[in-house]
C-alpha cells in the first residue's frame, strides 16, 4: 500500500467514525449570556430603527454627492494604514510601500485624504 493510499484510508476511517457523533441536546445546552444578548439586540435594533437610520437618511438627503465622496475618501485613506501594516506583517514589502506612499500623498496633497490624488 502506498503512502497516499494509507493517508486516504486513515482520513476516510476518521470521517466515518465522526458520523456517529450526535449533536448536543438543545434542552441541555444553556447559554449563560442569552438574556444579556437578547436585551442588547433589542437595544441595538431600537437604536438603529429610531435614531441611526433616520440620521443616515437625513445625511444622505442634505449632503451633496461631492461632500459624501470626500468623506468616503478620508475613510478610505485611513484604511490605507491598516493595509500598510497588513502587508508588512505578510512580508509584502513592495505592496506596503505602495500603500504607505498612497497614504502619504493623499494625506498631504489630498488635504487629509479628501481628494484621492494617488489613485
Amino acid at each position: 500500500m502506498g503512502k497516499w493510499t494509507l493517508v486516504r484510508a486513515v482520513c476516510l476511517s476518521l470521517s466515518l467514525l465522526s458520523c456517529g457523533v450526535q449533536a448536543a441536546d438543545p434542552e441541555k445546552s444553556v447559554d449563560p449570556w442569552e438574556g444579556f444578548n437578547r436585551k442588547m439586540f433589542a437595544f441595538n435594533d431600537t437604536l438603529d430603527s429610531f435614531l441611526l437610520k433616520p440620521l443616515a437618511k437625513g445625511y444622505r438627503a442634505v449632503t451633496p454627492d461631492v461632500v459624501e465622496g470626500g468623506v468616503s475618501n478620508v475613510f478610505d485613506n485611513l484604511f490605507e494604514i491598516r493595509n500598510l501594516f497588513n502587508e508588512l506583517f505578510q512580508g509584502k514589502f513592495s505592496r506596503a510601500s505602495v500603500s504607505g506612499g498612497r497614504f502619504l500623498v493623499n494625506s498631504t496633497l489630498g488635504l487629509a485624504g479628501i481628494f484621492a490624488v494617488a489613485t
